[in-house]
């Protein structure tokens, strides 16, 4: 009774924050705030390949497995909100751009650009879609008396119904959510595994006795030398900057709240920003010539202007 109270109350939040999400234009997010992104993001970021996935290498692997993890948290997201997030932000709202293809795609004022890149985030994201929700399925047939085709299905539907009520903003909302009840999991996960082991220093001493294995050739506390090392090293890179180029990731970065130009307004202008507004978009460096040889009146380069809070 207590396991379907839960899973009723987890639905009835996910609906109110479907319909919390609706807005007029279901591709365009709009502004959320920073901790519903920063939960969203990590939440996209951070799925159960890493939960799943790397917890069953850490078995394997031992403490070297917390290199991907720093990785994670420090070129995939501090880095990412640092230097790339904003920008970003700003030149959606420049240009006018509602997905990411169109974002490159104004951006070098190609059109064919902005289909092609469409084309090719719809073919893989799809194949990436499709084993997020078969892993979804799988781990829903541990718990429910269902064939697995049929919670595929049912997955599927209720994903279908999320983007198509809630549109985007409806999907940081979710996402928020998620990243909540994964955060409470990891603590819970944790507490009860240093509850097992007597305490973290235990724990590590616990490993550190134990004898270097195939895997973790130089023991579970340091990284393994030769191929299995660099296994390890090419995890950080893979998962922590390969994320970089993602358009879902992309798509949460246009969502940060505009208000942030007044704090960077707020302080002395540095040579950095003189040269970011000195930017122009590709397609318009070039100028329309009137005859004589003068350049004919354009609009500024900077596109639409963003408003500024108080």
């Amino acid at each position: 009774m207590t396991e379907i109270l839960l899973w009723a109350g987890y639905f009835a939040v996910f609906a109110f924050l479907v319909h919390k999400g609706r807005s007029k234009d279901a591709v365009l997010s709009g502004s959320v705030g920073f901790g519903v992104q920063a939960f969203a993001y990590v939440a996209t970021y951070i799925s159960a390949v890493a939960l799943v996935g790397f917890g069953g290498l850490a078995h394997a692997y031992g403490l070297q497995m917390l290199l991907v993890a720093a990785g994670n948290v420090w070129f995939g997201t501090w880095a990412v909100y640092r230097f790339l997030a904003w920008p970003t932000r700003k030149w959606q709202e420049r240009l006018g751009a509602r997905t990411p293809a169109q974002l490159l795609g104004l951006g070098h004022g190609s059109p064919s650009l902005t289909r092609a890149m469409a084309f090719v985030f719809a073919l893989f994201l799809g194949v990436y879609g499709s084993a997020v929700i078969k892993g979804a399925a799988l781990l829903l047939a541990e718990i429910l008396p269902v064939p697995v085709w049929a919670l595929i299905w049912l997955v599927a539907i209720i994903v279908g119904l999320t983007v198509f009520i809630g549109g985007l903003r409806g999907v940081l909302y979710t996402e928020a959510m998620q990243g909540v009840v994964m955060l409470v999991g990891m603590l819970m996960l944790v507490g009860a595994i240093f509850s097992k082991v007597g305490g973290p220093w235990e724990g590590m001493q616990a490993l550190a006795a134990l004898p270097p294995s195939d895997l973790a050739n130089n023991g579970f506390v340091s990284l393994s030398g030769g191929e299995r090392g660099l296994f390890i090293l090419s995890l950080v890179v893979v998962t922590s900057i390969a994320v970089w180029a993602q358009p879902q990731m992309t798509s949460t970065q246009m969502a940060m709240p505009v208000n942030h130009e007044s704090r960077l307004l707020g302080r002395p202008r540095r040579s950095s920003d003189r040269a970011e507004t000195a930017i122009q978009p590709i397609h318009e460096k070039r100028k329309p010539m009137k005859k004589g040889g003068m350049p004919a009146a354009t609009e500024p380069s900077c596109g639409p202007q963003m408003e500024v809070g108080p």
